[in-house]
């Protein structure tokens, strides 16, 4: 079940989806192979709002660990709307609010002798404002593709950040006593449990006394507890463990 205020946040993204489409369709119009662009354009475009239209009318699908759409369409669908998105439609508003504040030039008008000698050639060339809003709405996509498709093998990737905190008061037993933190793993449609054996490994390695999760142990649905809750019992923390509820955990 979707809360309203995700269910608010899909529609918008929707909404944003369809704006976005409305306005770059005519820019991309007049520049060289603009028909074979406005295609890939509105195949991207329907392929983000038909994935928001599942997010609404079957979350299930989508959500949890075991979705069976790609990784690569989560990630990418998540920068698109979350970051590039968002970044694009506020440029657009700003640059459209400060025209209307500022106004545009009026046109000047050229001397007869310029005028009286027409060009075809002229006519048919693209201004430099048409290629760079061709540019500009066709640019957007394009770099959330490849950063969703990068993000993928990043997903991969774990930090381990050793350092000593230093605390005047500490008690003199507890000095020199190991912590180890672990937060935010999410496990869901970007974090899948197969990934959970390499951190259990990783934290075990270093061998800490105490152990310390800070939330977050799953990204939206309860489904996905299990897989959690047996990552936290295979942590090994001789003098104990923490844990502690994220946002994230409270969704579902």
């Amino acid at each position: 079940m979707l809360f309203p205020e995700l269910i608010c946040i899909l529609i918008a993204m929707l909404c944003a989806d369809a704006a976005f489409w409305v306005i770059a369709i005519p820019r991309l119009r007049c520049v060289p192979g603009g028909a074979l662009w406005r295609v890939l354009l509105s195949g991207f475009i329907i392929a983000q709002m038909l994935y928001l239209l599942a997010a609404l009318l079957l979350p299930w699908e989508l959500r949890g660990s075991g979705s069976i759409v790609p990784l690569w369409v989560h990630t990418q669908s998540y920068i698109w709307h979350m970051i590039v998105l968002p970044a694009v439609m506020l440029l657009v508003a700003a640059i459209w609010v400060l025209s209307k504040i500022f106004g545009r030039r009026k046109n000047v008008p050229r001397p007869a002798s310029i005028d009286a000698a027409p060009s075809a050639t002229k006519e048919n060339a693209l201004t430099r404002r048409q290629v760079l809003a061709a540019t500009a709405f066709a640019a957007p996509p394009i770099i959330a593709t490849v950063v969703g498709v990068r993000t993928v093998a990043q997903l991969r990737e774990m930090r381990v950040r050793p350092f000593v905190l230093r605390i005047p008061s500490l008690p003199r037993q507890l000095d020199g006593m190991t912590i180890t933190q672990v937060s935010d793993l999410h496990i869901g449609r970007f974090m899948r449990p197969d990934r959970l054996p390499h951190i259990i490994e990783k934290v075990n390695g270093l061998k800490s006394d105490f152990v310390v999760f800070t939330g977050d142990l799953i990204d939206l649905t309860l489904d996905d507890l299990p897989p959690g809750l047996d990552f936290l019992h295979k942590l090994k923390a001789p003098a104990g463990m923490a844990i502690c509820e994220g946002n994230h955990d409270l969704v579902d």
